[in-house]
């Protein structure tokens, strides 16, 4: 398995023969509005970074996608105009089906728990999430519109994609369940007007604890103004928790191969 990390979630995966395209988000270093988070979140277009790769290369040799949610930080325009229209859309559920359809893609699937989707010789199957904590209950309605997903195949590692979720009883159901060996969690701890949207450090601990064999990918960090928590945050409280041998912290553009 190759994993070519990109920006906030957008990496590609090169899992047995199939190149997955993960979350795409294209559009230019504050191409975008800021966004609401808490009261000292400063209000600076988003992203805030550039991709490391041109659009025509992420794309090059791409066999399919997977999208976790539709939110305009996991997929946006720029994305969708550059990607080709015929290739297999993997979604979580008919809203985010007929998003793409909207964008013009011909080929989109959704993803169940159980029975689970076979794309080739992979398995591709939907994780449950919740996409905000109590503070959230007046728009969870709206904002539980996210989900994950794990791939598996035979000789290679079972990868977990949290996508935007709390720490829950969900998220613990899917790592007893499929018992991944990859991780990649969404923890920049992000805010909507004062309300957490996604995992922090608290919950990072948690997960690790939870399935402490597995390695933690830790991204959605550094790209969007409303996720208040570091790279080097991360790290630093890993270090401090005795658990940083067990979490990969990448920068835009590392490769990573296992």
């Amino acid at each position: 398995m190759k994993i070519t990390f990109l920006r906030h979630c957008t990496m590609t995966v090169e899992y047995g023969n199939i190149k997955f395209l993960i979350d795409p988000v294209f559009g230019a270093k504050g191409s975008k509005e800021p966004l609401k988070g808490k009261a000292d979140t400063p209000m600076l277009r988003n992203p805030l970074t550039d991709l490391p790769l041109s659009p025509d290369e992420i794309v090059s040799g791409m066999s399919a996608m997977i999208l976790s949610h539709n939110h305009p930080d996991h997929i946006d325009k720029e994305a969708a105009d550059k990607i080709p229209k015929n290739i297999p859309i993997f979604v979580q559920n008919l809203q985010d089906k007929d998003t793409m359809r909207n964008f013009g893609f011909k080929k989109t699937f959704t993803v169940n728990m159980t029975p689970w989707t076979k794309y080739q010789d992979i398995q591709v199957i939907k994780a449950p999430g919740k996409h905000g904590d109590a503070s959230m209950t007046r728009v969870l309605n709206e904002m539980n519109n996210s989900g994950g997903f794990v791939l598996k195949k035979a000789g290679e590692k079972t990868i977990y994609f949290a996508g935007d979720t709390i720490w829950y009883m969900g998220v613990e159901d899917t790592l007893t369940r499929h018992r991944p060996d990859l991780i990649v969690a969404n923890v920049g701890g992000a805010y909507l007007n004062d309300m957490r949207l996604i995992m922090d450090l608290p919950d990072l601990k948690a997960m690790h604890e939870f399935l402490p064999s597995a390695t933690i990918i830790a991204v959605h960090l550094e790209a969007f103004n409303n996720c208040p928590i570091t790279r080097q945050d991360v790290y630093s409280f890993a270090s401090a928790n005795g658990f940083a041998d067990k979490v990969i912290i990448p920068a835009d553009g590392d490769v990573m191969v296992f």
